[in-house]
């Protein structure tokens, strides 16, 4: 069989006319003499019998596109006479990190020009219009700091902390039905938190509010600590712990009215609640692997 146009036109529009090697574009300009230069050649990852790489109990069509690699005619010459260099695996890996390579290019050039017109309108509105716009986004940011330093926004702020708490619980319990050997547990620690126990490690969350009634001066600590606390956040006697990390967030309001976090008295780095915690659970994580090889 021979390579269909179908497979052609798929190799070739993945490839974005370029070779998967040195990037050089394959169809060149018109020449002086009014003809395109073709430097491209579909080539054979496992070649047909007597050819490179060549496979005896290879059972699919060697024309398919996964069988397929669009290279310039210099590099083409390259992988075929040093295919100890050149492995079908080599080849693959290459071809999916190019056809990857063109496709984020491309998706990056689109999203910039949809910026650059969106800005292009936003300049052509009228003084009017962006006035009205100005103004608006002032009134949205005042009306966030007015809750942001409020009951209200405390409210928002223990709500978040519930998912937290809920967040944190479903990691625990799927460790448990899924590891049912491994030892983790989840405790109220009294401090408007909680925290996740684990072999050497607890990953804790503290909720601090100034004011019972406002949210202004209010944080939540996240750390990670080796060794051991009771449920009042105290140490135990001859068990020194040790703060391998920390975080300090506080409650806030992006500019799309999710509800999250930002680091301490920076308003920066928004993370959603489940972000957070998936952050935080995941470095947990990786300490006590650490140490649960000590328990085997």
């Amino acid at each position: 069989m021979a390579i269909s146009d179908k497979t052609r036109k798929l190799l070739w529009a993945r490839s974005g006319n370029r070779c998967a090697f040195c990037k050089t574009e394959l169809v060149s300009e018109r020449d002086p003499h009014g003809k395109n230069l073709n430097l491209g050649e579909e080539c054979h990852i496992i070649s047909k019998q007597n050819g490179p790489r060549h496979l005896p109990d290879y059972k699919k069509d060697f024309d398919d596109y996964d069988n397929l690699i669009l290279c310039c005619c210099n590099d083409h010459k390259v992988i075929d006479e040093q295919t100890e260099k050149y492995t079908v695996e080599i080849l693959h890996k290459q071809k999916a990190e190019h056809e990857h390579w063109i496709k984020t290019t491309i998706d990056s050039a689109h999203n910039n020009k949809r910026t650059i017109i969106k800005s292009e309108l936003q300049e052509n509105l009228s003084v009017a219009d962006k006035v009205v716009r100005a103004e608006n986004k002032i009134k949205e940011e005042q009306k966030r700091d007015y809750i942001l330093n409020s009951a209200e926004g405390l409210k928002l702020a223990f709500d978040e902390l519930q998912i937290i708490f809920q967040e944190l619980q479903q990691y625990v319990d799927k460790i448990k039905f899924k590891a049912s050997n491994w030892q983790i547990n989840l405790r109220n620690n009294n401090l408007k938190g909680w925290d996740v126990i684990s072999y050497d490690y607890f990953l804790t969350t503290h909720f601090y509010n100034d004011y019972s009634n406002s949210l202004k001066g209010s944080y939540l600590y996240v750390a990670l600590y080796e060794g051991y606390v009771d449920k009042n956040g105290n140490e135990i006697p001859f068990n020194q712990i040790r703060e391998q990390d920390f975080i300090k967030v506080q409650f806030d309001i992006n500019e799309q009215n999710q509800n999250g976090w930002t680091l301490h008295n920076e308003r920066i780095n928004f993370l959603t609640s489940h972000q957070l915690v998936d952050l935080w659970f995941n470095k947990f994580i990786d300490l006590v692997m650490k140490a649960r090889i000590k328990y085997n």
